[in-house]
């Protein structure tokens, strides 16, 4: 959120679905770099989607925009059946993905 409310013009670039891969991008945080603010986008969502892939089983990240002033619904979706799949109930039960969303105003 903090990326995205730095880059307000930028804004409607970091919406990205779960399917969409991390976009290539300029290494925004070398000294050297001369990153646009779209350029500096892209970096946001590639670097947030890969730390996401890394950090979480499974791991995806999807950011969408509702609304009007701008509503950003944040959502990160991964895997749980490694920890629940040791348990009575995730051997006999379907384990889904975990998901956890929130909403701010920009």
């Amino acid at each position: 959120m903090d990326r995205i409310r730095s880059n307000v013009g930028s804004a409607p670039s970091y919406q990205t679905n779960f399917t969409t891969a991390a976009p290539s991008y300029t290494n925004c945080a070398l000294a050297t770099a001369n990153c646009s603010v779209t350029d500096l986008a892209a970096y946001d969502v590639a670097t947030w989607k890969n730390d996401i892939a890394r950090v979480l089983p499974e791991g995806k990240g999807q950011v969408l925009f509702d609304g009007t002033p701008a509503v950003v619904i944040v959502t990160l979706k991964y895997d749980v059946t490694h920890s629940v799949a040791a348990t009575k109930f995730g051997q006999d039960n379907p384990i889904p993905p975990k998901q956890i969303s929130f909403r701010t105003v920009l």
